[in-house]
This record gives structure tokens, C-alpha cells and sequence, in this order.
């Protein structure tokens, strides 16, 4: 199984942040899953996703996507942005 895990990065709103830390883990929770299900045999690649790149989302060619978006407060209408793309994916 084809399986491609998204993950927020941090915005530009949190680079001079107390909780940018926050932030960059999810990229290390993205490579920890990534690796539990290469483990399992799946292929799987990662996919950081970023205000200005929501878009490209619309080309991953996956059997699943794995969602590790973890924007909120008032990176939430980026979130919203991701939601409506995947709705979208066949």
C-alpha cells in the first residue's frame, strides 16, 4: 500500500515563538510513523506541508494519507485550506 503522511510545519507566525518546539515535532512524529509502517512493508513517503504549498496536496497519487496536520488558533484557516483539498482527492 502506496501511503503518503502530511505534516503542518511550523508558520512564520511561530518562528519567533515560545512554541515553535511544539511546532517542529510534528515532523519528528511524521518520520516516527513513517517508519513503523515502512516496518509493516508499506511504501510511504512525507509530505510537509506548508501555507504556501496546500495546493500541491491535489497531486499526491496515494492509497491513503495520513494526516498530521496540527495547525490551529490562527494558522486554522490554513488547516481549513488542507481540509478542502483532500476532500476534493479521488
Amino acid at each position: 500500500m502506496k501511503i503518503c503522511i502530511i505534516y503542518s510545519t511550523p508558520t512564520d507566525r511561530l518562528s519567533d515563538s515560545q512554541y515553535l518546539v511544539t511546532d517542529e515535532d510534528t515532523k519528528d512524529s511524521a518520520e516516527i510513523v513513517k517508519r513503523a509502517l515502512d516496518r509493516l512493508g508499506h511504501n510511504t513517503s512525507l509530505f510537509p506541508v506548508t501555507p504556501t504549498n496546500i495546493s500541491e496536496l491535489a497531486t499526491i497519487k496515494a492509497d491513503l494519507i495520513f494526516n498530521l496536520i496540527e495547525w490551529c488558533a490562527s494558522d486554522l484557516k490554513s488547516a481549513q485550506k488542507v481540509f478542502k483539498v483532500l476532500d476534493k482527492i479521488k
